[in-house]
């Protein structure tokens, strides 16, 4: 019987709660662990791959402050190259950013969908995506900004 009242006692319920909260603790930590550990490992990759992707390093390329990480899932920028597989951006650092397009690869201008042909060299694009381990975006989405778009700066040379 004796066992019977510590299963209704209140001791075992703090035991219990105590439990369950450090595991909900330990999950969040893992969740935030890993989620940083992505965006390490697309950067690192992206530094592994720099002559592939015909970018140059950022100023403080090796520093690991979070605020020197590369943008892996998305860019924005203005179009200098169009093959049939990629396109080529400058960002805001004025970095050469290489995006892989495939036929899953949705464009819009504003809420239209347009075909791939409609984008050209020299048009304002931001793209949303998900990082390959070679250290470019496999974009998921295209959209053309209108020319006068004052929320992005892109530099020209």
């Amino acid at each position: 019987m004796e066992e019977n009242n510590f299963f209704n006692s209140k001791k075992f319920t703090k035991i219990v709660l105590g439990l369950v909260m450090f595991g909900l603790l330990f999950s969040a930590f893992r969740v935030g662990e890993l989620v940083g550990f992505k965006k390490a490992s697309f950067s690192f990759k992206w530094g592994e791959n720099y002559y592939l992707n015909a970018a140059g390093p950022g100023p403080h390329m090796f520093d690991m402050d979070a605020q020197y990480f590369m943008p892996a899932h998305g860019v924005a920028g203005k179009i200098m190259g169009i093959s049939s597989t990629s396109i080529v951006l400058t960002d805001r650092e004025n970095l050469e950013r290489e995006v892989i397009v495939d036929d899953d690869t949705e464009f819009f201008i504003f809420r239209n969908r347009i075909p791939f042909s409609d984008l050209k060299t020299g048009d304002a694009a931001t793209v949303i995506g998900s990082p390959e381990d070679s250290g470019m975006i496999r974009a998921k989405l295209i959209r053309l900004l209108p020319p006068n778009a004052g929320f992005i700066r892109i530099q020209t040379r």
